[in-house]
């Protein structure tokens, strides 16, 4: 028997005045992510991306970006 699961990793990055700090956490997330093999796991897979814009839900000039990863699961059960 097979069994398969895929979960979506979304993070979240904020930053009080401008972007250029949002930018580079993505990019950096990316690096760390994309591709990167957890234990009995396909590859991490980039699906997403949201903003830069404004978070309206916190005080004052605060910007939010979203990433999303897939991460995909196959594991076959154990045969007795």
């Amino acid at each position: 028997q097979v069994a398969g699961a895929s979960q979506v990793v979304e993070v979240y990055v904020y930053q009080r005045g401008g972007t250029d700090t949002i930018e580079s956490a993505l990019g950096r997330i990316y690096a760390l992510l994309q591709g990167h093999v957890f234990d009995g796991a396909y590859p991490a897979m980039w699906t997403n991306e949201l903003g830069p814009m404004a978070a309206p839900e916190l005080a004052g000039d605060v910007r939010m970006a979203r990433a999303d990863y897939q991460i995909i699961s196959v594991r076959v059960a154990a045969s007795f």
